[in-house]
């Protein structure tokens, strides 16, 4: 799926090939079942791929996309916390 190929261009050191991915699957619309990704995960993990490309401004923006639609993950909000720490 172009989720996980996006979480192996990550892992692979290759941020900007997951961006793409997971902007196809937002600008799509496409429908992602719930046990593939949860809510805010794509934000998520955008937000990673933007913090390993230096871009912590977008990446922050991600974070908190990603927190307001789940905030009951505390992993979200930690990232968003750690990210704001360090601009």
């Amino acid at each position: 799926s172009h989720l996980e190929l996006a979480e192996a261009y990550l892992e692979e050191g290759q941020p900007q090939k997951a961006i793409a991915r997971w902007h196809y699957v937002l600008s799509r619309g496409i429908s992602v079942p719930r046990d593939v990704a949860g809510p805010g995960d794509i934000h998520f993990g955008l937000g990673r791929a933007y913090e390993a490309l230096g871009d912590r401004d977008r990446a922050l923006a991600e974070y908190l996309r990603a927190s307001s639609e789940d905030p009951a993950n505390v992993d979200f909000s930690r990232k968003a916390s750690e990210i704001t720490k360090g601009l």
